[in-house]
Formats: C-alpha cells, sequence, structure tokens
C-alpha cells in the first residue's frame, strides 16, 4: 500500500479557522464525486477521506460517479502540480 507525503517548508493556516495546518500522510485513494471528459481526456473531482477533494486526470477507463480510485502519479511539471487517478477494482 501506498503512502503519500509532502512537507512543507512555511507553517500554513486553515482558510476557515485560522488554525494551523500540518502536513500529513494520505492514502491516496478516494471516490469520484464527479468527472468530465474533454477531447480524449477524462478529469474528475475525488474525495479523500472523506474531507478533502481533489482535482486531477483519470489514467484510462471510463469513470462512474462512485467509483474507487488510488493517485498512481503525482507531481510538478513546469511548476504546475498534476495528479493522476486510476480506478480501483
Amino acid at each position: 500500500e501506498r503512502s503519500f507525503k509532502c512537507f512543507a517548508a512555511k507553517i500554513e493556516y486553515c482558510n476557515f479557522c485560522f488554525k494551523e495546518t500540518r502536513w500529513r500522510a494520505s492514502s491516496g485513494i478516494g471516490k469520484i464525486l464527479e468527472f468530465s471528459k474533454k477531447d480524449e481526456t477524462f478529469f474528475c473531482l475525488v474525495e479523500l477521506e472523506n474531507a478533502i477533494k481533489i482535482i486531477g486526470q483519470i489514467s484510462f477507463e471510463n469513470p462512474k460517479v462512485g467509483d474507487k480510485v488510488c493517485i498512481d502519479k503525482c507531481g510538478i511539471i513546469n511548476n504546475n502540480m498534476f495528479i493522476k487517478f486510476r480506478i480501483l477494482k
């Protein structure tokens, strides 16, 4: 099982409660809340851990709302962050 860790060099604060936030490990597994298609590429809104919502690409296949997905790839290219998901069977 994969675990994704991110580390921030500066202190960050929540936009709602203004408390200090901390980075922590995540399983990277979530479910599709909604999706869209542009040309041959699917994009989706995924909810991780029943709280965190992020947008990313789906590597392949035809997605359905409620499908379980995991983060397949993520990184930064030309100062732009990308996330690719894979549908779990």
